[in-house]
């Protein structure tokens, strides 16, 4: 039996989880081994992923997971296809590259899976980067000019080009929450790239996290708090996090870097960390404060590492790749456990 399909040893309650990610003490975690040659990108409040799975030979496939098993995203002809986020209904936004000639167009698929192109070719090479709970994407524009972003009205189709705020004339969204807000870079006068929150309707500058550094936001709950990466002019990455007034610099001084990835309701926050010897492994931080998942497992018989955490939900459910027994790659999801 596949590892992916094992789901009776592995079933716990919604309920059981959503106690567990709202308790005040760092989990422990029952580990789900998803399958070798899966890279989890997101997962929503109900568990469900989305990520990729690429084989030893061939190219990579969007993939979505499920009631314990992985299936193939629906594609569209002549698109590779690559959902990046999912909202609370299931549905997900990306972007499909045309095997001809290689221009990326943003894609975005209802809650029912069936899958749309939201942006034009003709305006560029573009992706859907986030999507909230009421169907709606956020896209970026990377080829034509200047950077561009655009929300997409899922009941419209309707697309509206967000003004750059800060005098540079250029903005890229890098996180969308379910009620639509956004974190974006945009480019001030001086030509330095800073952090932003908002909507169409304005932006509150942030900043960065270092002097001269680019903060990139990856995640964003809905009371608009932020995990993000700061990378800073000496070349080196800081996982950081804004809880809606400050930028804390979450990397400890024990690792050389880290990256956030995603956060959760209760800002927790998942990413990756980087010690001296250039060793990944998969972080959590809670309260601020850095925990290595590996050391919380219940049970590390099958894996000798966590190397990366890439998203992780509101009921704390934690998604990432990890070395499996074998030696090879797999991605793993962590229920967490509390007492």
């Amino acid at each position: 039996m596949q590892p992916f399909a094992r789901r009776a040893a592995v079933a716990l309650s919604s309920a059981a989880l959503c106690a567990a990610a709202h308790a005040g003490t760092v989990p422990t975690y029952h580990i789900v081994d998803l399958g070798a040659g899966y890279a989890p990108a997101a997962i929503n409040a109900a568990g469900v992923i989305v990520g990729t799975f690429t084989p030893e030979i061939g190219g990579a496939t969007s993939m979505r997971y499920a009631d314990g098993a992985w299936t193939a995203v629906a594609s569209l002809p002549g698109l590779a296809v690559a959902a990046r986020s999912i909202n609370a209904s299931g549905a997900m936004a990306g972007r499909g590259v045309d095997t001809r000639t290689g221009t990326a167009v943003a894609v975005a698929w209802s809650a029912a899976g069936v899958p749309a192109v939201i942006m034009p070719a003709s305006m560029g090479t573009s992706a859907a980067i986030g999507i909230d709970d009421a169907g709606d994407a956020a896209i970026e524009i990377t080829s034509t000019g200047p950077e561009q972003a655009y929300t997409w009205t899922a009941s419209t189709g309707a697309l509206t080009r967000l003004a750059a705020p800060l005098g540079g004339g250029e903005l890229l969204v890098d996180a969308m929450n379910g009620k639509g807000r956004m974190a974006a870079r945009a480019l001030d006068a001086n030509l330095d790239w800073q952090m932003v929150r908002g909507t169409a309707a304005g932006w509150r500058t942030i900043g960065s996290l270092t002097p001269g550094g680019s903060t990139v936001a990856s995640g964003m709950n809905d009371a608009g708090h932020i995990a993000c990466t700061d990378y800073a002019t000496t070349g080196l990455a800081h996982a950081c996090w804004y809880d809606g007034t400050i930028l804390h610099d979450l990397t400890p001084a024990t690792m050389a870097q880290a990256v956030a990835y995603g956060i959760n309701a209760s800002d927790e926050i998942v990413g990756d960390g980087v010690d001296a010897a250039w060793i990944d492994y998969a972080m959590l931080w809670k309260d601020g404060k850095p925990h290595r998942l590996f050391s919380r497992l219940r049970d590390t018989t099958d894996w000798s590492a966590l190397n990366s955490a890439t998203g992780i939900n509101d009921a704390g459910q934690i998604i990432g790749t990890g070395t499996f027994r074998d030696g090879k790659t797999h991605a793993f999801l962590l229920n967490p456990v509390r007492h």
